[in-house]
């Protein structure tokens, strides 16, 4: 294979390359050196299952404004690899062709998984939610398969604050004489 040919391959390709030769020459084949996986996402304290519809309902938002709900998330990413991203990478969460969050520059150690929080402002009706771990692919890695999880939420409810505070109560019509006795019963000792 001429070196040209060699420096457009990816380091993934020439790590199987490598492995296989390993195998073909009796050797013994090592593990595939980094693997990132997008794990899930938890929206409003309710985990998300790939590739399933999830209902997600308004009275888990944190806020409410214009018509949308401000909802916390949590993703999750790991290197299931034998080892450290040698790279920084970016992760990035989407709702239908929105980015609502990314976490650029991150390195994870082999097998280090690491949670990500953030907010954001969803509308209510039927949605896709995707997570993208190493968006950019800028990490070589043994399953690029895994990096991606795709999930279809459906945000429950209207976004409004429905939260009202009810009216203080009016004060009591009272005369003099029908509040002399209650002022009295307050006052320390025995009236009696």
């Amino acid at each position: 294979m001429s070196v040209h040919r060699m420096s457009k391959m990816s380091v993934a390709a020439v790590a199987t390359l490598l492995a296989t030769a390993n195998t073909l020459a009796g050797g013994i084949t090592s593990a595939p050196p980094v693997d990132l996986v997008a794990k899930g996402v938890v929206i409003g304290g309710q985990f998300v299952n790939v590739g399933a519809v999830e209902t997600i309902h308004a009275y888990r938002a944190k806020a409410f404004a214009n018509g949308r709900c401000l909802f916390a998330f949590q993703s999750n990413v790991k290197n299931q690899g034998a080892a450290k991203t040698p790279v920084p990478f970016r992760n990035v969460v989407q709702w239908d062709a929105t980015v609502v969050a990314q976490n650029a520059g991150q390195l994870l150690n082999a097998g280090e998984a690491r949670d990500y929080f953030f907010d954001a402002w969803l509308e209510p009706g039927s949605h896709t939610l995707t997570l993208r771990a190493d968006a950019d692919h800028a990490v070589a890695e043994s399953d690029e398969t895994n990096n991606q999880r795709v999930s279809r939420v459906v945000v429950m409810g209207a976004c409004i604050d429905s939260f009202i505070t009810p009216a203080a109560p009016a004060p009591e019509k009272r005369s003099d004489a029908q509040r002399a006795p209650a002022a009295l019963k307050s006052m320390p000792g025995k009236l009696r």
